[in-house]
């Protein structure tokens, strides 16, 4: 389940998986939902909660707790 939308398709362990594309001046809030969560920036720069990640890096989001993309 991720943003609420959970695949019809089963698998072994929780696991989630989205593609998202932000406009400039655009955020999105990623909710606890799993317990472990990472974003990876494609193209440009992405400001997590304060903390910038650059393009081609994998950032691990704070377990528990709710995190703003922009």
């Amino acid at each position: 389940t991720v943003f609420g939308l959970t695949s019809p398709v089963a698998t072994f362990s929780p696991m989630g998986y989205a593609a998202v594309t932000l406009a400039p001046g655009r955020e999105i809030i990623v909710e606890p939902e799993l317990e472990e969560r990472a974003v990876y920036v494609a193209e440009g720069d992405l400001d997590a909660d304060g903390n910038r990640v650059a393009a081609g890096t994998l950032a691990l989001l704070r377990p528990g707790a709710s995190v703003r993309l922009r």
